[in-house]
């Protein structure tokens, strides 16, 4: 279905849908995710529906709202709960990296400056441990 997606085009592509596969009888309920459009394309479509008499208990339970997505929203805000914790983390983690990567280069640079002495002549003296 081309753009736009708008409710009233949604629930009639689905109610046209339906009506070809002569599936409107059949219908019990329909599991959409939870998007407004969706939510009120299928009130439409519950109120077509229903005006002909095809759905069981006037389709209370017509629209079920797909668990997936629930549990990706419900685990979406956790996570932004979680966020600041999970920046330490990687803050920490940065600040060990690059210890261990400034360890490595102290103990290159430890091998490498006493020789440029011998190499470099505008080399004037070797800083201490300290330095």
């Amino acid at each position: 279905m081309p753009p736009p997606h708008t409710s009233f085009l949604l629930s009639k592509k689905l109610n046209g849908f339906l009506c070809e596969s002569k599936l409107e009888i059949k219908v019990f309920s329909i599991t959409l995710d939870n998007t407004t459009n969706n939510h009120v394309s299928i009130e439409i479509l519950q109120i077509q529906l229903n005006h002909k008499g095809l759905l069981v208990c006037e389709g209370e339970q017509f629209h079920l709202r797909c668990y997936a997505s629930i549990l990706n929203l419900v685990v979406y805000e956790g996570m932004k709960q979680l966020y600041p914790c999970i920046v330490k983390i990687r803050e920490i983690w940065g600040m060990m990296v690059t210890r261990e990567v400034y360890a490595k280069m102290c103990y290159f640079l430890s091998y490498y400056i006493p020789t440029l002495e011998l190499s470099d002549s505008n080399y004037k003296h070797c800083p201490s441990r300290k330095e």
